[in-house]
């Protein structure tokens, strides 16, 4: 019996992108490529990710709201966008797998929004 293959699960996906940039969500979807074969598919995500951040960096100001919840707002829908359109795309449909664990991705959000956090705090002291 064949094992399932090791992936970054769509949850995954959308809170790296929600909570860090849809261009990092886009990097976990292209490993995803490479690892079921699509390596020639893997540039889809990042171009996406890079055109996405292009165009909200100039909606931003637009937006009515301050600054956190626009951000947050923005890349959520990023996210929503990769592991829908992007996803569905370019991954094979109904392809089994077992879900990589988030451990590394989500360090990765607390270290960098901790260190944001830190620069805030000492940056008013």
């Amino acid at each position: 019996m064949e094992e399932a293959i090791k992936l970054h699960s769509k949850p995954t996906i959308l809170i790296v992108s929600a909570l860090l940039n849809p261009f990092v969500g886009g990097l976990l979807l292209a490993q995803n490529l490479g690892d079921t074969g699509r390596r020639g598919k893997r540039a889809y995500p990042i171009i996406f990710g890079l055109l996405y951040n292009f165009i909200t960096s100039r909606v931003l100001d637009t937006i009515p709201l301050p600054i956190l919840p626009k951000y947050l707002l923005l890349n959520l829908i990023g996210g929503v966008i990769l592991i829908t359109i992007v996803w569905n795309e370019n991954m094979e449909i109904g392809l089994s797998y077992k879900a990589k664990s988030p451990l590394w991705p989500f360090s990765l959000i607390v270290l960098l929004w901790g260190m944001v956090i830190a620069y805030i705090l000492f940056k008013s002291t």
